[in-house]
């Protein structure tokens, strides 16, 4: 059976490039043996991911996240059955780095979602990369 979680989280530290990239090569490397896809942004203070994969192995990852001291305050937005995966071809690539382009980085994100058929979920996910650019312009 699939299943999918949404999260968000707070970052208990601003991650570094070489942080964040070693993060994410750390999970692709792990995603990829557990057959886990999805969806991770990063804004420079928070986390939102879509997890989706066999529910042992989403719950397995999830526990992680939960223990990992990068994470505080973790929101779990969705936890469920799925029919199908939204993010079939994602293993956990590095995101935008929060100190680029910030326009680039919600246009990314819109491409990111196009295909989602969850309206909600692709709104969920461009809304994180809207606020994320306001909150650095203001």
């Amino acid at each position: 059976m699939l299943f999918r979680i949404i999260y968000s989280s707070r970052a208990t530290h601003f991650l570094n490039e070489d942080e964040l990239r070693e993060l994410c090569e750390t999970s692709t490397q792990r995603n990829l043996q557990d057959g886990i896809t999805g969806l991770f942004l990063y804004d420079g203070v928070r986390f939102l991911q879509a997890i989706e994969g066999e529910r042992p192995a989403v719950e397995g990852l999830m526990a992680r996240i939960v223990r990992n001291r990068n994470h505080s305050d973790i929101v779990e937005i969705f936890a469920g059955a799925i029919e199908h995966r939204e993010f079939p071809h994602w293993s956990m690539d590095q995101p935008p780095r929060p100190g680029e382009d910030l326009e680039r980085f919600v246009e990314q994100v819109k491409a990111d979602v196009s295909l989602v058929a969850d309206p909600h979920m692709r709104a969920q996910f461009i809304g994180f990369a809207r606020l994320a650019s306001k909150r650095r312009i203001a």
